[in-house]
């Protein structure tokens, strides 16, 4: 099991951007999964291939999942970067599903909306972390559910893809957003 789980912004508006803020998000968001799922391929593939050899067919699925987020299905204004590069992981999950399938290897992402973290904690005066709670409160009004998010609703999800309950599942990328109408 692999849960690529990488998330950072720095936003911007997109003609503020400069190469550094750009390189830093993408880089944390897409190319850690891409160097941490890489560095596994000999392992997963390897054996799967010698399990396919003596049975036929693997005793059983692998599971790789990303972490994407809702910002890359609707866009953010501000979020240039991060839509990018989390829109990248969505394509990554697609084309990796598709180059691993025939190794047992299921390939899906995860794409929060508006969850309650640290970093999206009222923000207090003074902090560098968190957001206004004005926003916090127009982004609770957009959530069908009525409620933020909470780290377990996505932790739920995880789990399923990396059950054998998903074993028929690959190449999707599952929104969980409290049916969140519309981005921020």
């Amino acid at each position: 099991i692999i849960v690529n789980n990488a998330g950072v912004t720095r936003d911007k508006m997109f003609h503020g951007l400069d190469d550094a803020q750009f390189d830093f998000v993408f880089d944390a968001n897409l190319k850690t999964g891409f160097h941490t799922t890489l560095a596994a391929m000999p392992y997963l593939r390897e054996v799967a291939k010698q399990e396919i050899a003596e049975n036929g067919k693997v005793a059983y699925n692998r599971k790789i999942v990303f972490t994407s987020s809702v910002a890359a299905l609707m866009g953010n204004p501000g979020q240039y970067n991060y839509t990018a590069a989390k829109g990248a992981v969505i394509a990554t999950t697609k084309t990796l599903a598709r180059e691993l399938g025939a190794f047992g290897i299921n390939v899906n992402a995860v794409a929060p909306g508006f969850v309650e973290t640290r970093l999206t904690a009222a923000k207090e005066p003074g902090k560098d972390l968190g957001i206004p709670e004005e926003m916090r409160q127009m982004a609770k009004m957009m959530i069908s559910l009525g409620r933020l998010g909470q780290p377990e609703d996505i932790a739920n999800v995880t789990a399923f893809l990396v059950s054998s309950d998903s074993d028929f599942v690959s190449g999707v990328t599952i929104p969980v957003t409290g049916g969140q109408l519309g981005g921020m």
